[in-house]
């Protein structure tokens, strides 16, 4: 079991998305870690076939997957970023039509068994029978992630998978790849480091379209030691040590929004004293991780 991705490049009129990014991946979780625009998206959509690519190659098991065809998509599990769910359609009406659409063979008994289970891994048991339409954003987005377990795929490929979902259902599902994932390979894209760093094998970093890392998440910690700093600043010091270390991106941690005004005044300072400087709003992503991967030196929080 075995993905391989090879000088893969997307090219667009005004933008190369990926740049030649090249990996292999054996069974287990892998994060694959970048800001919006990194390209984590674009991958994602070359690999599940979907997109094609500018030049390389993607493989399972040494074969390219377009000479796999419909065997590559037997063993396929996506979820998109947004997925596309038919609001009129209950849970378990849309769970059984997407097992037709996978071909999967099962008699009724099976399928109505498998829908029950997946439906209670993701939380949504007491909600087979609702319209998809009734469903919050992050019940569809549970929704989706059901599908995509539907078939027991060797390759699972989940976009930005926890968008929508509150911190215990974030929980939720990293218990859950972390079981189902000892006998597949699992994608997992995101730019919050808190969702994979205890569960993926490996973190792949993606930044501008090109692969800068990859390594286990202490791995990865250890290598930024002496590039990447945290210091506590009070609200009306931040532009000063900004505007003193030239730096690149400071983090505005959920510490300050507590005193909203004092937010917007020094959010509105760097604007005007630092217009080179990168301002990142938020707790989950203010990691040294984060920090190296779009290019800081220095983030305060």
């Amino acid at each position: 079991m075995e993905l391989t991705v090879q000088n893969l490049t997307k090219q667009y009129p005004k933008k190369r998305a990926l740049d030649d990014v090249s990996f292999t991946l054996e069974a287990g979780v892998y994060g694959l870690l970048g800001p919006n625009g990194a390209g984590k998206t674009t991958l994602v959509n070359i690999i599940a076939g979907i997109l094609l690519p500018t030049s390389g190659s993607v493989r399972w098991d040494g074969t390219d997957i377009y000479a796999l065809d419909w065997r590559y998509r037997q063993i396929l599990g996506f979820q998109p970023q947004t997925p596309s769910l038919y609001k009129s359609f209950r849970a378990e009406e849309f769970l059984r039509y997407m097992a037709a659409v996978k071909g999967m063979k099962l008699s009724r008994k099976e399928l109505n068994a498998t829908v029950d289970r997946l439906l209670e891994t993701v939380n949504l048991r007491e909600d087979g029978k609702r319209k998809i339409g009734e469903f919050s954003g992050g019940m569809r987005q549970r929704l989706g992630i059901a599908q995509a377990l539907l078939n027991d795929p060797q390759l699972l490929l989940l976009d930005e998978p926890t968008s929508g979902l509150d911190p215990q259902e974030r929980v939720r599902l990293r218990n859950v790849l972390a079981t189902v994932a000892l006998d597949k390979v699992v994608i997992w894209t995101t730019h919050i480091v808190s969702d994979i760093e205890f569960i993926a094998r490996d973190i792949l970093m993606l930044r501008a379209g090109q692969l800068i890392a990859r390594g286990t998440p202490q791995a990865l910690v250890a290598g930024m030691q002496g590039k990447v700093f945290s210091l506590p600043v009070a609200p009306e010091t931040v532009a000063d040590v900004v505007c003193e270390r030239h730096v690149r991106l400071v983090g505005l941690s959920a510490l300050m929004t507590s005193t909203v005004p004092a937010m917007a005044e020094t959010i509105e300072l760097l604007r005007e004293r630092a217009p080179w400087c990168k301002v990142v709003v938020g707790g989950a992503v203010l990691t040294p991780e984060y920090a190296e991967m779009v290019g800081a030196d220095f983030y305060a929080k």
